[in-house]
């Protein structure tokens, strides 16, 4: 059985096929049955397949194939470490648009012509990605701006993509045992939920201004605030930033500054994951930028992500256990969280994951990530048949990127450390009652400590006199079978007798030498049977329906 290829896909379909041959999974291609026309001197043998091109090939086809290559350049669930490592070098260079592309898709955005709407416009882009790119501009009033534009037809490709990954994705899941173990479709939905938001620009003005308002305690952080009325859903104009990317800041340890930087940061992202549930979900050292006056910019929030209450709650215990490097609670608290399949080696994943944190504790402080030690847990969770959730692979990704960020910055920061500091922190904040929900609970426990006297006296004295009763609604088995047994008898009952009366008429038809009222008298008797035990069924419900309801009134 092969995916159900529809012509509009086909085309995309043969390019996948292409992509998995060329890497060496003919078989999951033979599986889903798109197998690209002579495919078999496409076939390379094991020494040929070169994983360090695969970067390259994904940004041939297109944008949709670069965001997801870099979703799963964290998912070391999904792809052994050789992938992981090929897909981190995807740096989501294309080609740049024309300056006439640039102008026409504004200026129709924003109903003005270019010289109306800014001062000066720079025509060469700051940056280039496959889903649009950024140019510096100076509005009339000479504030200066970064103006980013959505390349066109762009939303177009990836909403078709996307439909075509679905079907493959759904397909895996149904018929093979890696989608059944995996779940790729809840993958896909989250992929494609996040790139498609990622594509609306007013939301990405709405994350600026809830990530400015979420983080205005930090004063070393800066968020660049939008400019609506030169916004739209495919241009975004907000505040000009200068900086240098973190990455190519030469950090020494004794520098107090940057090391009171990469805390803050990341003290930032625990406030985001583990209080507002509400994250910058591609901290990438290319959107984090260090600026003149020695703050850190956060840009490009396109791709957030939501956490629910429960989720949070979940993702603290769970962090405080990594942070304690205790193994039994790591692997509860990831069971918890995960959803085990049928062939679930739980014994296994317990005994691996406290080797896991075993050996986190032997790290030196250069070499703990946080990230990491998450990543390494939903990796397990895949081997031994513990399906993980979105959340807890983003969180992941999140971590990873901001351990190699401050330790940039800081190269004795100390991961594990800030998250046992913070999430005690927020752990007692959750601990402490509001006045609202404190006076409440005063209340109840005020009547029920009034209550309890009289109440335990009752009990008491029920007790005494033997009269104490209790009781239970339950399920009554035998009552049931008697229920069942009747409902069996009747139904027999009433096939035999609906045979008699077809095998009566047929009687009827059969000549005899003895009648009775001018019919044959066996066709005669049947009837008369049949019917008396018709009357006799009718009776009997009659009389059992009236005791099941005066047995119902009196209880």
């Amino acid at each position: 059985m092969a995916i159900p290829i529809q012509p509009k896909y086909l085309q995309r379909y043969i390019q996948i096929g292409r992509l998995l041959i060329k890497y060496g999974q003919l078989e999951m291609a033979e599986t889903l049955g798109i197998l690209p026309p002579g495919f078999e001197k496409e076939i390379p043998s094991q020494q040929d397949i070169d994983i360090n091109e695969l970067p390259r090939d994904l940004e041939r086809l297109g944008p949709t194939f670069v965001k997801l290559g870099q979703l799963l350049s964290t998912r070391a669930d999904l792809l052994p470490p050789e992938y992981l490592k090929a897909l981190s070098r995807l740096q989501d260079n294309v080609e740049t648009m024309s300056f006439e592309t640039v102008k026409s898709i504004i200026e129709a955005e924003l109903d003005a012509s270019l010289s109306e709407t800014f001062d000066y416009f720079d025509p060469c882009p700051l940056a280039s990605a496959s889903l649009g790119q950024v140019h510096m501009a100076r509005l009339k009033n000479t504030y200066k701006v970064a103006v980013k534009i959505q390349r066109p037809n762009v939303k177009n490709q990836i909403i078709h993509d996307m439909k075509a990954l679905k079907e493959i994705a759904k397909f895996m899941d149904n018929h093979t045992d890696i989608g059944k173990r995996l779940g790729f479709q809840p993958i896909v939905e989250t992929f494609s939920r996040l790139l498609l938001k990622e594509l609306d620009y007013n939301q990405e003005a709405v994350n600026l201004l809830e990530l400015r308002s979420e983080l205005k305690s930090y004063k070393n952080l800066v968020i660049p605030e939008p400019l609506l009325e030169y916004s739209s859903e495919r241009v975004l104009t907000m505040d000009f930033i200068e900086g240098k990317k973190v990455t190519e800041i030469t950090a020494p340890s004794s520098n107090p500054l940057l090391k009171s930087l990469g805390e803050d940061l990341f003290a930032s992202y625990l406030q985001q994951i583990l209080v507002s549930g509400f994250f910058h979900a591609d901290p990438h050292p290319g959107n984090i930028l260090l600026t003149p006056d020695n703050k850190l910019a956060l840009l490009d929030l396109g791709m957030v992500y939501r956490l629910m209450p429960s989720s949070q709650d979940q993702i603290i215990k769970l962090l405080l256990a990594i942070s304690e490097s205790d193994g039994k609670q790591v692997a509860d608290i990831a069971i918890e969280i995960g959803d085990p399949i049928q062939d679930f080696d739980e014994k296994t994943f317990r005994r691996e994951v406290n080797a896991l944190t075993v050996q986190s504790r032997n790290l030196t402080i250069q070499q703990l990530q946080a990230g990491s030690l998450v990543i390494d847990l939903t990796t397990l969770a895949a081997k031994t048949g513990l399906k993980t959730t979105s959340d807890l692979a983003m969180l992941g990704k999140v971590l990873l990127n901001l351990d190699q960020i401050a330790s940039s910055l800081n190269p004795d920061f100390n991961p594990t450390l800030a998250i046992k500091s913070f999430t005690s922190t927020v752990l007692r904040s959750k601990m402490k009652a509001s006045s609202t929900s404190l006076f409440s609970s005063l209340i109840a426990t005020r009547s029920f400590l009034e209550q309890f006297p009289n109440r335990a006296n009752g009990i008491m004295e029920s007790l005494n006199e033997g009269d104490l009763t209790f009781k239970v609604n339950a399920f009554d088995e035998a009552e049931l079978l008697r229920g069942l047994q009747k409902l069996a008898n009747r139904v027999t009952m009433g096939l035999v007798l609906a045979a008699m009366l077809l095998g009566a008429a047929l009687l009827a038809k059969i000549p005899t030498s003895s009648h009775i009222l001018g019919y044959p008298s066996l066709a005669i008797f049947f009837f008369l049977l049949a019917a008396v035990g018709i009357v006799a069924l009718v009776v009997s419900i009659f009389i059992s329906d009236r005791k099941i309801k005066a047995r119902i009134k009196q209880k």
